[in-house]
């Protein structure tokens, strides 16, 4: 879906769900409606520092490429000898 509304001109933003929730209840919305969801989300929208997607061909060939993974954090690759703790 995220694909298909990039290619047709949409903006496409990603929402972090817990956030958006927790900015519903900042507004003392806590009931729970499609309606009500659709205003606070679009508020929420507007308000976030949140960025539009863009289509970007190479991240949309990630998936059939399979098995590439982000980069290991450089503590994982430490020697044993320092990532363990002397007893």
């Amino acid at each position: 879906m995220r694909q298909a509304l990039l290619e047709v001109g949409f903006e496409v933003r990603r929402l972090n769900p817990r956030r958006v929730r927790l900015y519903a209840k900042s507004l003392g919305r806590n009931a729970k409606n499609d309606r009500i969801d659709a205003r606070v989300i679009a508020r929420y929208a507007e308000a976030a520092d949140t960025m539009p997607e863009t289509l970007d061909p190479a991240r949309e060939r990630l998936p059939e490429l399979g098995g590439i993974t982000a980069p290991s954090p450089p503590w994982s690759v430490l020697p044993p000898s320092i990532t363990t703790v002397a007893s």
